[in-house]
């Protein structure tokens, strides 16, 4: 599955599971973070910042590296 669908599909499924979220078993949770994890993840190692020159750091935005 691409990864713009998956995040979609997360996206939907996290806003039911807020609807929800009185009805949800610990298991739906655990799974559910586990999906976000992935995602999230995946969705970070597209966003990695490439260096201009050699040397050069990304930008951190304040976070130490």
């Amino acid at each position: 599955m691409q990864s713009r669908q998956r995040g979609v599909d997360l996206l939907l499924n996290v806003q039911d599971a807020a609807d929800h979220i009185d009805s949800l078993t610990k298991e739906d949770m655990s799974r559910l973070l586990a999906e976000v994890s992935i995602v999230l993840g995946q969705l970070l190692e597209r966003d990695i910042p490439t260096c201009g020159e050699p040397g050069d750091r990304p930008e951190t935005h304040g976070w130490k590296m």
